[in-house]
């Protein structure tokens, strides 16, 4: 298995390390395919990333996997989601994700995605907890989501009032993106993920896995606080609200928000959780 990973950035020099290193040290049987997308940084972004791609190339690295194979590109763009667009032409990958440049993933969450897709290959897509890091890197707050309704995901109910999705724990494999207009995904400014989860929702559900991935880093001054202008454009996406849809959503909130972790996995059959007696990863759904 090969995973393809695409870090849009600019001006990224503060946290950037840490982000590539929990993409390349990553342990596991795949390989991985690094793409960085760069807006032409004027601090020291590129040099990082330089330095890297030489160390990589002499082995200066320790990677842990079956290959690491790293690049980038550096030029003006119109935005993050055009960086994004632009990654997603390059990827070989059987395995698709992107991680900003100021956010990282977990040890060994490669391998628990690999663990998973190989096992069940009806799953298509897969999230993980919703985690919140601060801007020293400490996890501040978890979360596990119960399910993720094809309907309600179109229509944009998943981070309005129902928990979001979380994208920098969310992987899929490459075959969704040919549900994507690319060039539509480059004219978003703020949704674009919400975008892709609407492309995706269309054909395949989203399984959730109890288990960290990767996390969010919370700071100042950030694109995804601008609430008001997210919501408008994800709602000139989504699908048109109906009663019953609202009402469906409505009655998603007790078992979002009101019942425990380790009762979810009994709403949603289809969850996946480790079963220490098995010691592997599950689902309840294959014990009925």
């Amino acid at each position: 298995m090969k995973f393809s990973i695409v870090t849009p950035c600019f001006n990224a020099e503060k946290f950037i390390r840490k982000t590539i290193d929990s993409v390349i040290l990553q342990e596991g049987d795949f390989e991985i395919e690094y793409i960085i997308i760069d807006g032409k940084s004027s601090d020291k972004t590129i040099q990082i990333i330089g330095d890297y791609i030489k160390k990589l190339s002499s082995k200066k690295i320790n990677i842990r996997c079956k290959g690491v194979k790293m690049s980038y590109i550096s030029e003006k763009d119109k935005g993050m989601y055009d960086a994004l667009s632009k990654g997603f032409l390059k990827i070989s990958g059987d395995v698709v994700a992107y991680i900003n440049a100021d956010d990282f993933y977990q040890d060994l969450a490669f391998d628990t995605v690999r663990n998973i897709m190989n096992k069940y290959s009806d799953i298509k897509w897969i999230t993980g907890m919703q985690v919140l890091y601060s801007s020293r890197n400490q996890i501040i707050d978890a979360s596990l989501p119960c399910r993720y309704k094809r309907n309600l995901i179109k229509r944009g109910y998943y981070g309005y009032f129902l928990p979001f999705i979380q994208q920098e724990s969310t992987f899929w494999r490459k075959e969704l993106l040919k549900s994507v207009d690319l060039k539509k995904l480059s004219n978003c400014k703020l949704a674009g993920d919400f975008y892709l989860w609407k492309c995706f929702a269309n054909k395949y559900d989203l399984d959730v896995v109890q288990c960290i991935l990767g996390g969010f880093r919370r700071l100042k001054q950030q694109k995804s606080t601008n609430k008001k202008n997210y919501y408008t454009e994800m709602f000139s996406i989504s699908d048109s609200k109906n009663l019953i849809s609202f009402m469906d959503a409505i009655l998603e909130i007790f078992p979002s928000f009101f019942v425990l972790n380790k009762m979810k996995k009994y709403i949603n059959k289809n969850m996946v959780y480790f079963d220490t007696n098995n010691d592997e990863w599950m689902r309840r759904i294959d014990f009925t």
